[in-house]
Protein backbone atom coordinates (compact mmCIF):
# COMPACT_ATOMS: atom_id res chain seq x y z
CA UNK A 1 0.00 0.00 0.00
CA UNK A 2 1.10 3.39 -0.43
CA UNK A 3 1.11 6.45 2.08
CA UNK A 4 -1.86 7.35 3.99
CA UNK A 5 -0.25 10.58 4.90
CA UNK A 6 -2.87 12.98 2.94
CA UNK A 7 -3.81 16.21 3.74
CA UNK A 8 -7.59 16.85 5.26
CA UNK A 9 -7.40 19.95 6.72
CA UNK A 10 -5.84 22.64 4.67
CA UNK A 11 -6.04 25.31 7.87
CA UNK A 12 -3.51 22.79 10.09
CA UNK A 13 -0.59 23.04 7.71
CA UNK A 14 2.24 25.07 8.53
CA UNK A 15 3.28 28.58 7.01
CA UNK A 16 6.78 28.08 7.03
CA UNK A 17 7.06 27.22 3.42
CA UNK A 18 5.13 29.17 0.81
CA UNK A 19 4.79 28.51 -2.73
CA UNK A 20 6.87 31.47 -4.85
CA UNK A 21 5.63 32.53 -8.23
CA UNK A 22 8.37 34.15 -10.10
CA UNK A 23 6.13 36.51 -12.73
CA UNK A 24 9.51 37.69 -14.31
CA UNK A 25 10.45 34.26 -15.40
CA UNK A 26 7.62 31.83 -15.70
CA UNK A 27 4.25 32.31 -17.19
CA UNK A 28 1.12 31.40 -14.95
CA UNK A 29 -0.39 27.77 -16.18
CA UNK A 30 -3.77 30.63 -17.49
CA UNK A 31 -4.09 32.26 -21.09
CA UNK A 32 -5.83 35.30 -20.15
CA UNK A 33 -2.92 37.98 -19.88
CA UNK A 34 -4.71 41.40 -19.72
CA UNK A 35 -2.90 44.11 -20.06
CA UNK A 36 -3.50 47.91 -19.17
CA UNK A 37 -5.85 48.34 -22.57
CA UNK A 38 -7.91 45.27 -21.71
CA UNK A 39 -11.46 45.33 -19.99
CA UNK A 40 -14.08 43.00 -19.16
CA UNK A 41 -16.38 43.16 -20.90
CA UNK A 42 -20.11 41.05 -19.73
CA UNK A 43 -23.33 40.76 -22.00
CA UNK A 44 -26.36 39.56 -20.04
CA UNK A 45 -29.79 38.58 -21.26
CA UNK A 46 -32.69 37.44 -19.62
CA UNK A 47 -36.20 36.72 -19.33
CA UNK A 48 -36.66 39.83 -17.13
CA UNK A 49 -34.75 42.75 -15.33
CA UNK A 50 -33.20 43.02 -12.03
CA UNK A 51 -31.65 39.16 -12.03
CA UNK A 52 -28.52 39.54 -9.54
CA UNK A 53 -25.90 38.11 -11.91
CA UNK A 54 -22.31 38.26 -10.11
CA UNK A 55 -18.34 37.60 -11.39
CA UNK A 56 -16.70 36.32 -9.22
CA UNK A 57 -12.74 35.62 -10.23
CA UNK A 58 -9.11 35.49 -8.99
CA UNK A 59 -6.63 37.87 -10.36
CA UNK A 60 -2.38 37.29 -10.21
CA UNK A 61 -0.75 40.77 -10.29
CA UNK A 62 2.39 41.54 -11.16
CA UNK A 63 3.77 41.50 -7.59
CA UNK A 64 2.97 38.07 -7.61
CA UNK A 65 0.03 38.36 -4.77
CA UNK A 66 -3.57 36.75 -5.78
CA UNK A 67 -6.55 38.93 -4.94
CA UNK A 68 -10.01 38.12 -5.56
CA UNK A 69 -12.62 39.92 -6.91
CA UNK A 70 -16.31 40.69 -7.40
CA UNK A 71 -18.86 42.55 -9.74
CA UNK A 72 -22.34 42.74 -9.20
CA UNK A 73 -24.38 43.27 -12.16
CA UNK A 74 -28.48 43.34 -12.70
CA UNK A 75 -30.40 42.27 -15.84
CA UNK A 76 -32.60 44.98 -17.72
CA UNK A 77 -35.61 44.42 -19.19
CA UNK A 78 -37.09 41.46 -21.16
CA UNK A 79 -34.71 39.60 -23.50
CA UNK A 80 -32.90 42.56 -25.05
CA UNK A 81 -29.30 42.05 -23.49
CA UNK A 82 -26.97 45.02 -21.76
CA UNK A 83 -23.18 44.86 -21.66
CA UNK A 84 -21.38 46.17 -18.65
CA UNK A 85 -17.49 47.38 -19.04
CA UNK A 86 -15.37 46.02 -16.01
CA UNK A 87 -11.44 47.84 -15.18
CA UNK A 88 -9.02 45.37 -14.70
CA UNK A 89 -5.50 46.03 -13.08
CA UNK A 90 -2.39 44.27 -15.78
CA UNK A 91 -2.49 40.83 -14.51
CA UNK A 92 -3.29 36.96 -14.98
CA UNK A 93 -7.04 35.93 -14.51
CA UNK A 94 -6.78 32.75 -12.94
CA UNK A 95 -9.69 31.94 -12.48
CA UNK A 96 -13.32 32.95 -13.03
CA UNK A 97 -17.40 32.32 -12.02
CA UNK A 98 -20.15 33.31 -13.16
CA UNK A 99 -23.40 32.80 -10.78
CA UNK A 100 -27.36 34.36 -12.08
CA UNK A 101 -29.79 34.58 -9.13
CA UNK A 102 -32.16 31.86 -10.34
CA UNK A 103 -32.60 27.95 -10.08
CA UNK A 104 -31.32 25.88 -12.02
CA UNK A 105 -34.70 24.36 -13.18
CA UNK A 106 -34.49 26.99 -16.13
CA UNK A 107 -32.40 28.01 -18.55
CA UNK A 108 -33.27 32.06 -18.23
CA UNK A 109 -30.28 34.37 -17.69
CA UNK A 110 -27.57 33.96 -20.90
CA UNK A 111 -24.08 35.83 -19.93
CA UNK A 112 -20.98 35.82 -22.14
CA UNK A 113 -17.87 37.52 -20.53
CA UNK A 114 -14.81 38.28 -22.65
CA UNK A 115 -11.49 40.31 -22.71
CA UNK A 116 -12.51 43.70 -24.83
CA UNK A 117 -10.31 47.03 -25.78
CA UNK A 118 -12.79 49.81 -25.32
CA UNK A 119 -14.90 51.87 -26.12
CA UNK A 120 -17.42 49.67 -25.07
CA UNK A 121 -19.96 50.43 -28.00
CA UNK A 122 -17.61 49.50 -30.50
CA UNK A 123 -15.11 47.19 -28.04
CA UNK A 124 -12.87 44.75 -30.25
CA UNK A 125 -13.19 41.57 -28.06
CA UNK A 126 -10.08 39.73 -28.04
CA UNK A 127 -10.89 36.45 -25.69
CA UNK A 128 -13.85 34.64 -24.78
CA UNK A 129 -13.80 33.36 -21.73
CA UNK A 130 -16.92 32.19 -20.86
CA UNK A 131 -20.68 32.26 -22.72
CA UNK A 132 -23.60 30.01 -21.77
CA UNK A 133 -27.14 30.04 -19.26
CA UNK A 134 -25.64 30.87 -15.77
CA UNK A 135 -27.84 29.94 -12.09
CA UNK A 136 -26.94 29.66 -8.98
CA UNK A 137 -26.74 25.79 -9.11
CA UNK A 138 -24.55 25.72 -12.31
CA UNK A 139 -22.47 28.65 -13.01
CA UNK A 140 -20.66 29.06 -15.84
CA UNK A 141 -16.48 29.01 -14.62
CA UNK A 142 -12.75 29.70 -16.55
CA UNK A 143 -10.78 27.72 -17.53
CA UNK A 144 -12.57 24.32 -16.91
CA UNK A 145 -15.81 24.96 -18.52
CA UNK A 146 -17.31 24.72 -20.99
CA UNK A 147 -19.14 27.62 -23.70
CA UNK A 148 -22.25 26.84 -25.01
CA UNK A 149 -23.88 28.99 -27.53
CA UNK A 150 -27.82 30.61 -26.66
CA UNK A 151 -29.43 27.86 -28.86
CA UNK A 152 -26.65 24.36 -28.60
CA UNK A 153 -28.49 22.94 -25.54
CA UNK A 154 -32.26 22.14 -24.31
CA UNK A 155 -34.11 25.47 -24.09
CA UNK A 156 -36.31 26.73 -20.89
CA UNK A 157 -39.82 25.23 -20.30
CA UNK A 158 -42.34 28.04 -19.95
CA UNK A 159 -45.93 27.70 -19.15
CA UNK A 160 -47.99 30.40 -20.29
CA UNK A 161 -51.47 32.36 -19.50
CA UNK A 162 -52.35 34.30 -22.89
CA UNK A 163 -54.55 36.68 -23.53
CA UNK A 164 -58.70 36.22 -23.31
CA UNK A 165 -59.91 37.27 -27.12
CA UNK A 166 -62.88 39.64 -27.24
CA UNK A 167 -66.37 37.49 -28.10
CA UNK A 168 -66.63 36.58 -31.23
CA UNK A 169 -62.65 37.05 -31.87
CA UNK A 170 -59.88 34.68 -32.16
CA UNK A 171 -56.77 34.11 -29.87
CA UNK A 172 -53.72 35.40 -31.06
CA UNK A 173 -50.42 35.12 -29.61
CA UNK A 174 -47.01 36.27 -30.49
CA UNK A 175 -43.36 35.18 -29.75
CA UNK A 176 -41.76 37.86 -27.94
CA UNK A 177 -38.79 39.86 -29.37
CA UNK A 178 -35.59 38.65 -28.61
CA UNK A 179 -36.83 34.78 -28.08
CA UNK A 180 -36.81 31.58 -30.02
CA UNK A 181 -40.13 29.34 -29.28
CA UNK A 182 -40.51 25.65 -29.46
CA UNK A 183 -44.84 24.86 -29.35
CA UNK A 184 -45.00 21.83 -27.29
CA UNK A 185 -48.67 22.35 -25.68
CA UNK A 186 -51.67 24.68 -26.63
CA UNK A 187 -55.49 24.50 -24.95
CA UNK A 188 -58.15 26.68 -24.77
CA UNK A 189 -61.84 26.45 -24.20
CA UNK A 190 -64.65 27.81 -26.32
CA UNK A 191 -68.10 28.28 -25.55
CA UNK A 192 -70.82 28.65 -28.52
CA UNK A 193 -73.54 30.56 -28.48
CA UNK A 194 -77.25 29.80 -29.48
CA UNK A 195 -76.53 30.47 -33.43
CA UNK A 196 -76.64 27.57 -35.56
CA UNK A 197 -73.61 26.65 -37.27
CA UNK A 198 -70.91 24.13 -37.57
CA UNK A 199 -67.61 25.15 -36.03
CA UNK A 200 -64.25 23.28 -36.28
CA UNK A 201 -61.46 25.28 -34.70
CA UNK A 202 -58.25 24.98 -36.03
CA UNK A 203 -54.65 26.14 -34.88
CA UNK A 204 -52.53 28.42 -37.52
CA UNK A 205 -48.94 29.14 -37.36
CA UNK A 206 -48.16 32.52 -39.35
CA UNK A 207 -44.23 34.68 -39.47
CA UNK A 208 -46.23 37.16 -38.18
CA UNK A 209 -48.40 38.44 -41.75
CA UNK A 210 -48.23 34.88 -43.70
CA UNK A 211 -49.61 31.43 -42.70
CA UNK A 212 -47.20 28.64 -42.96
CA UNK A 213 -49.07 26.03 -40.92
CA UNK A 214 -52.20 25.02 -39.95
CA UNK A 215 -53.62 22.00 -37.56
CA UNK A 216 -56.91 20.52 -36.40
CA UNK A 217 -59.39 18.01 -35.81
CA UNK A 218 -62.02 17.08 -38.86
CA UNK A 219 -64.82 17.88 -35.83
CA UNK A 220 -67.54 20.09 -35.76
CA UNK A 221 -69.09 22.02 -32.92
CA UNK A 222 -72.48 22.54 -32.57
CA UNK A 223 -74.46 25.56 -31.22
CA UNK A 224 -74.75 26.17 -27.36
CA UNK A 225 -71.39 23.48 -26.83
CA UNK A 226 -68.63 24.16 -24.89
CA UNK A 227 -65.15 22.32 -25.33
CA UNK A 228 -62.06 22.37 -24.27
CA UNK A 229 -59.63 22.08 -27.39
CA UNK A 230 -56.09 20.52 -26.83
CA UNK A 231 -53.12 20.30 -29.35
CA UNK A 232 -49.97 18.64 -27.94
CA UNK A 233 -47.40 16.09 -29.68
CA UNK A 234 -47.70 12.46 -30.46
CA UNK A 235 -51.10 11.89 -29.79
CA UNK A 236 -54.31 10.85 -32.76
CA UNK A 237 -57.01 12.99 -33.56
CA UNK A 238 -59.99 12.20 -31.23
CA UNK A 239 -62.80 13.61 -29.45
CA UNK A 240 -62.85 11.33 -26.27
CA UNK A 241 -65.77 12.95 -24.80
CA UNK A 242 -68.41 15.59 -25.52
CA UNK A 243 -66.29 18.03 -24.09
CA UNK A 244 -62.78 17.60 -24.75
CA UNK A 245 -61.07 17.82 -28.42
CA UNK A 246 -57.53 16.33 -28.92
CA UNK A 247 -55.80 17.02 -31.65
CA UNK A 248 -51.79 16.50 -32.79
CA UNK A 249 -49.09 18.89 -32.85
CA UNK A 250 -46.32 18.89 -34.93
CA UNK A 251 -43.21 18.31 -32.76
CA UNK A 252 -41.03 20.48 -35.28
CA UNK A 253 -42.87 24.32 -34.99
CA UNK A 254 -39.89 26.85 -34.14
CA UNK A 255 -41.17 30.20 -34.22
CA UNK A 256 -39.00 33.03 -34.09
CA UNK A 257 -39.75 36.40 -32.83
CA UNK A 258 -42.83 38.23 -33.86
CA UNK A 259 -44.41 35.21 -35.22
CA UNK A 260 -47.69 34.47 -34.09
CA UNK A 261 -49.80 31.09 -32.92
CA UNK A 262 -53.31 31.96 -33.80
CA UNK A 263 -56.77 29.62 -33.39
CA UNK A 264 -58.93 30.27 -36.89
CA UNK A 265 -62.21 28.66 -35.94
CA UNK A 266 -63.90 27.92 -39.06
CA UNK A 267 -67.77 29.63 -38.71
CA UNK A 268 -66.72 30.93 -35.69
CA UNK A 269 -69.90 33.45 -34.34
CA UNK A 270 -69.98 36.80 -32.88
CA UNK A 271 -71.45 35.67 -29.30
CA UNK A 272 -68.88 32.29 -29.66
CA UNK A 273 -65.91 33.22 -26.36
CA UNK A 274 -62.63 31.78 -26.56
CA UNK A 275 -61.02 31.57 -23.01
CA UNK A 276 -57.50 32.89 -22.06
CA UNK A 277 -55.28 30.01 -23.87
CA UNK A 278 -53.19 27.77 -21.62
CA UNK A 279 -49.44 27.06 -23.61
CA UNK A 280 -46.45 25.14 -23.15
CA UNK A 281 -42.85 26.49 -24.77
CA UNK A 282 -39.47 25.43 -24.89
CA UNK A 283 -37.74 28.80 -25.18
CA UNK A 284 -34.21 30.30 -25.76
CA UNK A 285 -33.20 33.68 -25.50
CA UNK A 286 -31.57 35.49 -28.74
CA UNK A 287 -30.92 38.82 -28.05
Amino acid sequence: MGSTNLITDASTQSYGKLIGLDTKHSTPPVNAYVSVDDQLLIFMSATQANIAVTVNARLLLPDGTIVPNTWNFNTNAFRSGVSFAAALPECFILSMVVTANVNSGGRSVYVTVTLARPPIGNSVQNQVLMQGYASLQIPLSWPNGVNQTNLDCVGNIRSITGSTPAAGANISETVPNNARWLLRAFTFSITNSATVANRVPLLQFTDGTNVFAVCGANSALTANQTILASYTWGVPNQLPNATVLVTALSEFLFLSAGFKIQTAVANLQAGDQLTAPQYLVEEWLCP
